[in-house]
């Protein structure tokens, strides 16, 4: 199995890794993206499948954030959009005249230095975005989810520049995570991934619109009611340390405070590009306390060349906040037992 890879893992880590980049960006010395292939394959984790293997060999990360830090926050969803989703529900014909109505849970205010509208279509799992100052939907695997934005990650290749989008849109017993490319104006791929949908991704047309200043953003995000279980495939999985312990999908972390962690997607990223020419993994995971009281997500890269490791990207749903990026200090790995 064969996917068009963004960079985007490696982008988002690479932040977080290799100038503390996360999992969107490898660093300096990146390729295009359009250069690169993604193979998805079990090498990596022994027999996990894999349909929930992201081995971006050769290649940035696949609509992940880079490990280092250069993290800008950004807000909330609200009713406001309404006709904006209807909107999008009849362009894409499987969900004609539907509307995503704003949910009574999750709701605040955030303030962020820029507002960003995007709107386009892809292909295969993802079909269409709509997003209007830093809230709208996406349509992915055929479902419309009401999105946010909460990180905005800038990227400089020697090809281009690209400004990655991080948006989160929990559902009753789901998490979709979305990246989206833009170069200039002009939106060029769409990456997403949940408990459900190993990470995919499509080269997408259509536009970015970025507004500079400080911006409030007032909205709604439908909550989550049950806890997604960790894939099979990630049972033999193991990472520990100091900050962070996770055996097969389950345990906890140590960041800001204290979360218990489930893990849902892991990205091989040992020949992303780099700047400082590291590999690293991804674990992307959803944090909580006490759930669904306190829910944020997060991605946790382990770098084998040194045994360290960074957490970074980390949003909390439940109250719209961002958890500072910061080093997890000596982790080890285990990928199959």
């Amino acid at each position: 199995m064969r996917l068009r890879l963004l960079l985007l893992d490696a982008l988002i880590l690479s932040m977080a890794a290799c100038s503390a980049s996360p999992v969107v960006h490898p660093g300096d010395g990146a390729a295009d993206m359009s250069a690169y292939e993604y193979t998805a394959d079990s090498a990596a984790l022994g027999d996990v499948a894999p349909d929930r293997v992201n081995d971006a060999s050769g290649e940035p990360p696949d609509g992940r954030a880079s490990p280092d830090g250069a993290v800008e926050e950004i807000g909330l969803s609200d009713a406001s959009d309404a006709a904006q989703g209807k909107e999008m529900a009849d362009a894409d014909g499987d969900h004609s005249g539907e509307v995503v109505e704003p949910a009574k849970g999750w709701e605040g205010t955030y303030t962020t230095p820029y507002m960003v509208s995007i709107t386009g279509n892809s292909t295969g799992q993802i079909k269409s975005i709509a997003i209007n100052g830093n809230k709208g939907s996406i349509v992915v695997g055929g479902e419309l989810t009401k999105v946010i934005v909460t990180e905005k990650i800038e990227w400089d290749t020697p090809q281009t520049h690209y400004t990655l989008y991080q948006m989160l849109g929990p559902s009753d017993d789901d998490l979709v995570v979305v990246y989206a490319y833009c170069e200039g104006d002009a939106l060029t791929y769409i990456y997403a991934e949940s408990f459900t949908l190993p990470m995919t991704g499509m080269p997408a047309t259509g536009t970015c619109e970025l507004l500079t200043g400080s911006h409030e953003t007032k909205g709604v995000l439908n909550p989550m009611k049950e806890l997604g279980s960790p894939p099979a495939q990630l049972a033999g999985v193991k990472l520990t340390g100091e900050k962070v312990s996770a055996v097969a999908g389950k345990g906890w972390a140590k960041l800001d405070k204290q979360y218990d962690i489930t893990l849902f997607g892991f990205v091989d990223c040992m020949k992303c590009p780099s700047a400082d020419g590291r590999g690293w993994y991804e674990f992307h995971a959803v944090l909580h306390n006490q759930f669904p009281k306190e829910v944020c997500f997060g991605i946790f890269y382990a770098f084998p060349s040194d045994n360290q490791g960074t957490f970074s990207w980390g949003f909390c749903m439940t109250d719209f906040r961002h958890i500072p990026a910061q080093p997890l200090g000596t982790v080890q790995h285990l990928l199959n037992q």
